[in-house]
């Protein structure tokens, strides 16, 4: 394959309200996905953010662009890692609606400092272990994270690992998200129960 081909495989059309499910297979389909969702937030002048579940993730985005890019991303706040070491997660973040609030206090912060649009990438293996549910839960969460960006300047990518799902859970990413990346292709779910306001009782 060309050049050509390949930049238009990892073209991702990004607004305010998008929430997006990349199914990956391993850590280099998951940082190609990563790098090109930051890459074009920081060109676009959005405020970016990732949570990855990686003891040293500063040197995934040092691909992102020439060094001095991402020093001056890293500089001024633009770019900011919520994951790694000092991961800001706590006991009362264990549930949806504490983990929606830690989200919510990242957007509130991005538009006090002047951004009209927050991109957040976070992998499962990173924010998952604060749910420890199952696919229900999962399911819960990512419909209340459909809700959260149709009120909000933000853009989610969620990030999976076909390996680390079962049956029961790839369903629930079907069902919920609004838009799929398979393989570097995006495109609109047609699977998605559309309106579904999915809670556990």
């Amino acid at each position: 394959m060309g050049g050509h081909g390949e930049e238009q495989r990892r073209r991702m059309d990004i607004a305010a309200g998008a929430h997006v499910c990349a199914v990956s297979t391993g850590r280099a389909e998951r940082d190609a996905v990563l790098v090109t969702f930051l890459g074009d937030g920081l060109s676009a002048g959005h405020k970016c953010l990732f949570g990855l579940n990686d003891r040293d993730p500063w040197q995934l985005v040092r691909g992102i662009g020439s060094p001095g890019e991402v020093d001056r991303g890293r500089a001024s706040h633009q770019l900011e890692k919520l994951g790694g070491l000092d991961m800001r997660f706590t006991a009362e973040a264990n549930s949806v609606d504490g983990m929606l609030s830690v989200w919510a206090e990242a957007v509130t912060d991005s538009v006090a400092e002047g951004y009209d649009l927050a991109r957040l990438g976070a992998e499962a293996a990173w924010w998952g272990p604060q749910l420890d549910g199952d696919a229900a839960v999962l399911a819960e969460y990512e419909s209340a994270v459909n809700s959260f960006v149709a009120d909000n300047p933000v853009a989610i990518l969620c990030m999976y690992d076909m390996r680390d799902c079962d049956g029961g859970q790839l369903i629930e990413l079907m069902r919920t998200h609004p838009r799929l990346m398979i393989d570097g292709l995006t495109f609109d779910n047609p699977y998605q129960l559309e309106g579904a306001n999915i809670r556990i009782p």
